[in-house]
């Protein structure tokens, strides 16, 4: 409780004096009142984007759209020509080549999740694609499937989209 106060009160000074810092928290303030909202990180995974490509929208992004134009290094592993949808659906394997496939899959999920306006996810775009590229270009099993479990593990937070598909 005490914790809740306190950033209570940090939100208000900070407003009071008209300073804003972006942090995990939201901000929202009028001349009468200040509210401040905690917002958890969300991720959707990538059978919500597989399961719901005409949210794919806002986020400048169609499923049609070529792997290679997205991520340069699918090129390394003959993977450029796949559509994003058939990113969604890569299965892996034990080889350099089926890690790839499973890093793709959840490095496609991350950047739909980046670039959509009505998720919280906890990377930026910029990053995401940066460590996929260089987990690709450096080829290590071990790299790739670290990272796309770190990416899975961002993309499966809580997803914001399920609340509008419930049914009373």
């Amino acid at each position: 409780m005490a914790m809740a106060k306190t950033s209570v009160c940090l939100a208000a000074m900070l407003m009071s004096v008209g300073v804003f810092v972006a942090t995990s928290a939201k901000v929202t303030a009028n001349p009468l009142t200040a509210t401040l909202a905690f917002v958890e990180d969300q991720g959707c995974g990538q059978g919500f984007w597989r399961h719901h490509p005409g949210d794919w929208g806002p986020t400048g992004y169609s499923p049609d759209d070529l792997l290679g134009d997205l991520c340069e290094g699918s090129a390394f592993y003959g993977l450029d020509d796949a559509t994003l949808m058939e990113a969604l659906r890569f299965r892996g394997g034990r080889s350099p080549g089926g890690a790839a496939k499973i890093l793709l899959r959840e490095a496609v999920t991350a950047v739909i999740n980046t670039a959509h306006p009505d998720v919280d996810y906890p990377r930026a775009e910029i990053d995401v694609v940066i460590d996929v590229e260089v987990a690709l270009a450096i080829g290590d099993r071990e790299m790739m499937t670290d990272l796309a479990d770190e990416l899975d593990e961002d993309n499966n937070l809580y997803c914001p989209f399920y609340e509008e598909d419930e049914v009373d």
